[in-house]
């Protein structure tokens, strides 16, 4: 009788054991360190987009990988700490060859990529200097009250940069 119990409480703590990972307590997400790391972003030329960021908004690339399995390069570019993944694969479609169905205005997914700096008019000066597409020029934002402008990289990727 007592090898019975001990069998039938081993068994209920290696139950407990199999199934606690489950139970353990969630994180205070509240407290939680989170911020943006990095985006990742295709295009038909990465030595191109790189310089364009580069020489626009200060990027610096720090590593590359070739994946031929992959048909094509990823080169990482960071400013501060923050990333921009460039991959560069032959058989990507650029978005500029999509045609949305009538009636449909965005697809779903992300729309841009936003920055803050702490001189948008010296900024959006260089800018214009650089002959970088404006979509928008300097504006003041309805929602969050801040001064924006919007614009396109060299593969049609659109940045808004809002700033003081």
């Amino acid at each position: 009788m007592k090898k019975k119990i001990v069998c039938f409480i081993m068994c209920i703590v290696f139950l407990f054991l199999l199934i606690s990972p489950g139970l353990k307590a969630q994180v205070d997400i509240d407290k939680l360190s989170i911020k943006p790391y990095l985006v990742a972003i295709v295009v038909s030329d990465a030595k191109k987009t790189i310089n364009w960021y580069e020489q626009n908004l200060g990027f610096k690339t720090f590593k590359v990988f070739e994946l031929p399995e992959f048909r094509g390069k990823v080169y990482f570019i960071k400013r501060g700490d923050f990333q921009i993944e460039v991959i560069e694969n032959d058989k990507s479609l650029p978005k500029q060859e999509m045609t949305l169905p009538e009636g449909i205005e965005f697809l779903q997914g992300y729309l841009k990529l936003a920055f803050f700096t702490d001189d948008l008019d010296g900024l959006t000066k260089q800018l214009k200097y650089n002959k970088v597409y404006i979509l928008i020029d300097i504006t003041k934002d309805p929602l969050s009250e801040f001064r924006f402008i919007l614009i396109e990289d060299n593969e049609g990727n659109t940045i808004q940069i809002y700033g003081t």
